[in-house]
């Protein structure tokens, strides 16, 4: 957080991040955008762990007009609780709420007293109406058209860097999805895929790559949408001799021969790739509208692994239609095989917006009515199978993420009937020991290992 000595800033964006090495993109966006008007905006982000009070605090000492919040689903509970504070310390204040969760579920918001306007979509355009006062007395609902996301300005100040070191610093080159996974917010119609323009992204990457800070995390929904474009921004990475590294979310079905190729040839720990499997379940892939990705991704992400140069980041989702106990385990185990340094299982957020929402009666689905949505239980899983994925999952970070335990694991996994297998016998064995599933503590964790039963006991 910045101090704030001079006059009050015409509007401070509040940034409440899931961990200290996030940020929010959304508001160096809003404030690049707006500074053509001379607006005095400032960004205060802090961790969602930092005490409200200290939060509140520094909202009170800017004296701000306006405070805009984002709002996703990781920190919805937090906004809620912060919203009387800060206008209690504020009075005078206008509080203007945007993010995707508040989106589209703009009605809820808007019937607490202390909102005085939410944004729906893009914030950029509608923010900028709120400052200039250019909304009617009863229009609180702020939904207007954005200007085209290639000729939005670059987000970012020379003064921002120093915030960014040991942090990710995120960077859009594309906006929405031209993909329609069920389950996911920007499979929506209306989350249409806009991308800047190339030789922008091409000159704004050379300014990132010449400032001291962590990773550069592009926040593309799907980076290798346009394989060529893709290719072309790798390429010239690579080709600068970049020290960073440099974070994509891609979709393994659609590395070609010619992706591959390249990407081999990169600098080691310059590239890190998350990479969305979900299921390797053909049905669950033709429900959710991926079908016909499991083989070409698995062909790709081979051999990425093969050449040992790119960080993988595999993902999972429990919780998907028609996906068992049985079919995750399968899933699991042909992610596992693929050796990728991080594998994450996740579990189903049954967004507001989404089609997994709309069919939630025709699925079986029951979840949270809070944020984060997460599945409770489906037509294929129980609760209970829920449960213990849940406690694999746990697993799964403290003893393959940590990468300390993985010669352990291949050792035995084999006997055990797979990696799933393995991981399960594990879950039970953990519960009866009555240790905390996420503990990575490494003395602990091997006296537990020691204690597990070989298959020959």
């Amino acid at each position: 957080m910045e101090e704030n000595a001079g006059a009050a800033p015409d509007a401070l964006l509040l940034g409440l991040n899931a961990r200290f090495t996030h940020s929010n993109p959304a508001l160096y966006g809003i404030r690049a955008y707006c500074r053509a008007d001379a607006r005095d905006i400032e960004i205060f982000e802090f961790g969602m762990n930092t005490p409200p009070e200290e939060i509140v605090s520094g909202v009170e000492a800017s004296r701000a007009g306006i405070v805009g919040i984002s709002v996703y689903i990781w920190n919805a509970d937090l906004a809620r609780t912060l919203l009387p504070r800060i206008k209690l310390a504020l009075p005078e204040c206008r509080i203007v709420l945007g993010g995707p969760e508040v989106t589209h579920s703009a009605r809820d918001w808007l019937s607490m007293d202390e909102v005085d306007f939410v944004v729906a979509g893009p914030g950029e355009e509608a923010f900028r109406k709120i400052l200039a006062g250019d909304v009617s007395a009863n229009e609180r609902l702020i939904a207007c058209a954005n200007p085209p996301f290639a000729d939005l300005p670059f987000p970012y100040e020379e003064g921002d860097f120093a915030r960014f070191e040991n942090r990710y610093l995120y960077y859009e080159s594309s906006r929405g999805c031209p993909y329609r996974c069920s389950y996911c917010l920007s499979s929506r119609e209306d989350a249409r895929l806009e991308e800047r323009r190339l030789s922008d992204v091409l000159c704004e990457m050379d300014t990132l790559a010449a400032r001291a800070f962590g990773t550069v995390k592009f926040v593309d929904r799907t980076f290798n949408a346009r394989p060529e474009r893709a290719r072309t921004i790798w390429r010239h990475l690579i080709e600068s001799g970049a020290r960073k590294r440099f974070h994509f979310e891609v979709r393994p079905a659609l590395l070609g021969d010619e992706d591959i190729e390249l990407l081999e040839t990169a600098p080691a720990g310059l590239f890190q790739f998350e990479m969305g499997v979900q299921s390797t379940n053909e049905e669950t892939l033709r429900a959710v509208h991926r079908a016909a990705d499991w083989h070409a991704a698995r062909k790709a992400i081979a051999r990425l692994s093969a050449a040992g140069n790119i960080r993988t980041h595999l993902d999972l989702i429990a919780g998907l239609p028609f996906d068992t106990l049985e079919t995750i385990g399968r899933s699991f185990d042909d992610v596992y095989a693929l050796g990728p340094e991080h594998l994450q299982l996740g579990f189903l957020k049954v967004l507001p917006g989404t089609e997994m929402r709309e069919r939630a009666v025709e699925y079986g689905l029951s979840y949270s009515p809070h944020p984060p949505y997460e599945i409770y239980e489906n037509r294929w899983l129980s609760r209970e199978d829920l449960s213990i994925l849940r406690d694999i999952a746990a697993l799964t970070g403290s003893l393959y993420n940590t990468g300390c335990f993985r010669p352990w694991l291949d050792a035995r996994r084999e006997a055990h009937g797979g990696a799933f297998a393995l991981f399960r016998a594990l879950a039970l064995h953990w519960r009866g020991l009555g240790i905390a599933l996420h503990l990575k503590e490494p003395r602990v964790v091997e006296r537990a290992l020691a204690s597990f039963p070989s298959m020959d006991q």
